[in-house]
């Protein structure tokens, strides 16, 4: 349904201020988004009265054009975070020069903008084609933002993320979290560390997240925080026995999942994880994992502590383990 707008050219205007000042974005904005939003109520509010010094074409036309309504985005305030992401896929697209821009009709316009139908519609095609113009860009990894850590018979190997390009890298070809840059403060800090299970083409295949902690005593504790497959799936069997071989190899501690864990797998918090100060986690030798209803179990729930507040001596020496090996 199309509706009488009295005031058409905010929508030109609200494009033009969400397009960075970008004259090809502002124009692709308009040929993509124009017409749905004047279309679109969730942003449109209805006018009954006629507003001061209307326009001469407003007089003519109020009686017998109505109803009216105007663009007033502030109905809905998401368009602005809809807008902006669309925006930012179109820069890019621009700035990458991708083929579907030189693919127009008659007119000169892309064909990949005509004929959406809605907001979500735009944002669907805008969010899988981000992905797919990162994924080009970030195809061939730089030689500085990773290094191998441990290699497998099969061709797989497991590398350490070392600078931000790997961090993205990573978060674009993953589909998950780190492609929005959550946790990059933390890993700039040190205070979180990436290890990826990559193929023999150093595609990613599971992302392992560890904690680094330095206490005042100088000791450096790693605990394994998170296990993650692509857009945050339960790693499949194969890549979770090579995560478990490397926690175990370099003793980086964990808790097992649960057996009915089907999504991403949350391993341990540090701010979550309480340890009383009489109690010593028993580890196996050949095996640094434990079961977590009986680790949990055996916290006494009247005397605990946060890991933060353990002296050295108080720590459990699994979580001691494994920096050295890694530097090195």
């Amino acid at each position: 349904m199309t509706y009488n707008l009295i005031n058409p050219e905010s929508i030109e205007e609200f494009l033009y201020s969400l397009s960075g000042g970008n004259p090809e974005v502002d124009l692709l904005l308009n040929i993509a988004l124009l017409k749905i939003l004047k279309k679109d109520q969730r942003y449109l509010s209805e006018v009954t009265d006629m507003p001061e010094n209307p326009p001469a074409w407003l007089k003519r036309k109020w009686e017998k054009g109505g109803p009216w309504h105007r663009f007033d985005p502030k109905k809905d305030r998401k368009i602005f975070g809809h807008i902006y992401l669309i925006s930012n896929w179109l820069e890019l697209a621009v700035e990458n020069n991708v083929t579907w821009l030189q693919k127009t009709n008659p007119a000169g316009l892309p064909k990949k903008l005509l004929g959406l139908k809605d907001i979500n519609h735009v944002l669907d095609i805008a969010e899988q084609d981000i992905i797919a113009i990162h994924k080009t860009i970030h195809k061939i990894e730089d030689e500085h933002a990773s290094k191998d850590i441990m290699q497998f018979k099969n061709g797989f190997k497991i590398v350490e993320i070392l600078t931000q390009r790997g961090f993205m890298r990573e978060g674009v070809f993953m589909e998950h979290c780190l492609k929005d840059g959550h946790y990059l403060d933390d890993f700039q800090k040190g205070d979180v560390r990436l290890f990826s299970i990559r193929n023999q083409d150093n595609m990613p295949f599971v992302t392992i997240r560890v904690c680094s902690e330095t206490q005042e005593d100088d000791h450096n504790y790693l605990w394994a925080m998170e296990i993650a497959g692509p857009r945050n799936a339960k790693p499949k069997p194969k890549y979770w026995s090579m995560a478990e071989a490397f926690l175990g190899e370099y003793e980086i501690p964990y808790i097992a999942p649960k057996a009915d864990d089907k999504t991403f797998t949350h391993l341990m918090s540090p701010h979550d994880l309480r340890l009383t100060i009489n109690h010593q986690i028993s580890k196996d030798t050949n095996d640094n994992h434990y079961d977590e209803q009986e680790f949990v179990s055996s916290i006494e729930t009247d005397t605990y502590v946060s890991i933060e507040e353990l002296s050295h001596d108080q720590m459990p020496s699994c979580f001691t383990h494994g920096v050295q090996k890694i530097k090195d």
